[in-house]
């Protein structure tokens, strides 16, 4: 019923089965749900039940709610700004492999925010993010790499 396959797009009753299978711990319907609150998609845009249902499939370990997460609290536009908050969540996607969690520690460590400045830590996350394809990746990886010569 989200994306209309096989059936008239509907996300009215998509949240209805999102919400029966979060219930049975389904993690992906979870931040399903999480990205409909966040960009009002079938509902009022509520960005504290998108931090919700975020967190629960986040801390069980679903790298979109992670990935999410990090970035609500890197940009600090629905909620609070928090940079340890928002690298928390950055490195738990980051080490499943997550090419943009990767792509926003290179930032952080090269922006020096919330952390040290660190260009060499930077330089690998984005190493990582750029062998994943990840083109933002490939193109700040051009500026560090002089400032590390």
């Amino acid at each position: 019923f989200y994306n209309g396959d096989g059936v008239k797009q509907n996300y009215i009753l998509a949240l209805y089965h999102f919400m029966r299978a979060a219930e049975q711990d389904n993690l992906e319907a979870q931040s399903m749900i999480g990205i409909m609150y966040h960009k009002g998609i079938g509902v009022k845009q509520d960005y504290e039940l998108a931090l919700v249902h975020f967190s629960f499939a986040a801390e069980q370990g679903f790298v979109l709610a992670q990935y999410m997460l990090g970035e609500m609290y890197y940009k600090g536009k629905e909620i609070e700004q928090d940079y340890t908050k928002a690298l928390y969540y950055f490195r738990l996607a980051a080490e499943q492999g997550h090419a943009d969690s990767q792509f926003w520690l290179g930032v952080m460590y090269y922006e020096g925010e919330g952390v040290e400045q660190d260009l060499l830590k930077s330089k690998g996350y984005l190493e990582q993010s750029t062998e994943q394809g990840s083109e933002k990746s490939k193109e700040l990886l051009k500026l560090l790499l002089p400032l590390l010569d």
